[in-house]
């Protein structure tokens, strides 16, 4: 399949540094102080959120809030800003999905496929709800929105925890790419590889001559 989002990341976007129609922007935050300020529209912060936690797709009238949320989960260069959220949720080849706890949103899953291949696009987790389980969660459902075949993404080369959280979840280290999220800042590559639905060529029938 053709790259689905062409250009969607301008110089004049907070998001700017990758372009998820052609790589993987597939990262978990590291555990970093929050910034004063950085609360969801001002209001407190979502520690105090314990129901259950709900993934599904996200609705339209939450993107402000997974706006919010790239915000508080990513520095500025990194994070997807609302216009580019709304194209991607717009687009029918884009899995994009939120984690919410009692109707708040904690975190957002993104993805697509690409030749034959899952691609997990972006992973944000609320720093309020980090250590909870939704990232894994979020990770699970987007490889089980993706049909069979083996599942890429990228992740920062110092971002320890979201390394092993991929790790753990059967990802193994792919290839490396140097200067990934800016210079001096270095992308790896991790796969993890699931069985296929396609079942190769089939035989050919035997020649049989009279």
């Amino acid at each position: 399949m053709a790259d689905p989002i062409p250009g969607l990341l301008t110089a004049g976007d907070p998001a700017t540094g990758a372009n998820p129609a052609r790589e993987p922007l597939a990262h978990q935050a590291p555990e970093e102080p929050r910034v004063r300020g950085e609360g969801s529209a001002g209001r407190a912060g979502l520690g105090h959120l314990h129901g259950p936690l709900e993934i599904g797709p996200v609705r339209v009238r939450e993107l402000r809030a997974v706006a919010r949320l790239q915000r508080r989960a990513f520095s500025r260069r990194l994070a997807y800003g609302l216009g580019a959220l709304c194209l991607l949720w717009a687009l029918p080849s884009v899995t994009f999905l939120v984690a919410r706890r009692e109707g708040e949103v904690v975190g957002c899953g993104i993805g697509d496929i690409h030749v034959n291949q899952g691609r997990v696009i972006n992973l944000a987790t609320d720093p309020d709800a980090r250590r909870q389980g939704v990232a894994r969660a979020l990770l699970r459902a987007l490889e089980d929105a993706f049909p069979a075949g083996s599942v890429v993404l990228v992740v920062e080369e110092d971002n320890a925890a979201a390394r092993a959280l991929y790790a753990s979840s059967g990802y193994a280290h792919h290839r490396h790419s140097r200067d990934y999220y800016g210079r001096g800042r270095h992308g790896v590559w991790m796969e993890k590889v699931r069985p296929s639905d396609d079942p190769g060529p089939k035989p050919r029938p035997p020649v049989v001559r009279f």
